[in-house]
């Protein structure tokens, strides 16, 4: 995973995606990382039926050829003077982009998302979402509330790390701590203590910070096992997506990193927490 030598970059044209390339440099000439700009294309549908007879042998390379040209002419538009590996895929994009990552390998996907309600999601899938649960390798994403700024968030100089009781919260803090050390930003890890409820005949203050003491000495642990001493702690009184975003907010983060927290069911990919976070956070989100 880490360091990151190899970025590729999942190219579909869209605003977002040009609106992803500042990114994309900057973390390449951050990491001294190579490029990959990967498309995906398939099959031509609606053409009328003669033509698509007639031209029946030739379309599918006469496709590959313009698709070819296209990823080329991008390249050249938005990297000029550098050396980027171009690969054009036949198909579903997100099945092309795994394609090319098990033939080829990566250590970073960098790809924008394209602001699509929940519904949507659970219906048609897109392709950051299928990206998140079928693959392992880090993702880099950026809801398009980020990508329309008129000033790209980079360089990179506040890191929040998203720090639970899971098992990838080992990851998360280590890589928070090598990325904060190589681009030279500030380190915070915040872990949510969730709100006891409360009920008249029942006084839970004293519960409430015994939970908080619970974490923050969590926290210190992870820190003292994983991170530098320059790292700062909180813990919130909050649900999870709430406590992120508003340690995001309040440390103006420029990236969120946060474990994937994927399970193999349908319904909770599409409802996952992961989703409203990297929409609500206000900045790029690194999942690992």
């Amino acid at each position: 995973m880490l360091p990151f030598r190899r970025v590729l970059f999942p190219v579909d044209y869209s605003h977002n995606c040009e609106a992803t390339v500042p990114y994309v440099i900057d973390w390449a000439d951050r990491f001294g990382a190579s490029i990959k700009l990967v498309h995906a294309c398939g099959a031509i549908l609606n053409i009328p039926y003669d033509l698509m007879v007639e031209a029946a042998v030739t379309w599918p390379e006469d496709v590959m050829d313009y698709e070819k040209d296209r990823l080329a002419e991008f390249a050249a538009k938005h990297f000029p003077g550098r050396e980027v590996e171009m690969v054009v895929e036949r198909g579903e994009a997100a099945a092309g982009i795994q394609e090319v990552i098990s033939r080829d390998g990566t250590d970073l996907i960098m790809m924008p998302t394209h602001g699509y309600g929940p519904v949507r999601k659970m219906l048609l899938g897109s392709t950051t979402a299928k990206l998140l649960h079928d693959v392992t390798t880090p993702l880099w994403t950026a809801s398009y509330k980020v990508l329309d700024r008129e000033i790209p968030s980079i360089p990179v100089q506040s890191i929040v790390c998203a720090v639970d009781e899971s098992e990838e919260h080992e990851a998360v803090a280590v890589a928070g701590d090598r990325i904060a050390h190589r681009l030279g930003a500030k380190l915070s890890l915040v872990r949510a203590s969730f709100p006891v409820p409360g009920f008249p005949e029942v006084d839970a203050t004293n519960y409430q910070r015994e939970l908080v003491a619970v974490s923050a000495m969590e926290l210190g642990r992870v820190k003292e096992a994983h991170c530098g001493d320059s790292a700062t702690l909180t813990v919130a009184i909050a649900p999870v997506l709430y406590a992120v975003c508003d340690e995001v907010r309040r440390t103006k983060a420029d990236l969120l990193i946060v474990g994937r927290g994927k399970s193999h069911d349908a319904f909770a990919r599409a409802f996952s927490s992961l989703y409203p976070m990297i929409r609500d956070a206000g900045c790029p989100v690194l999942s690992i």
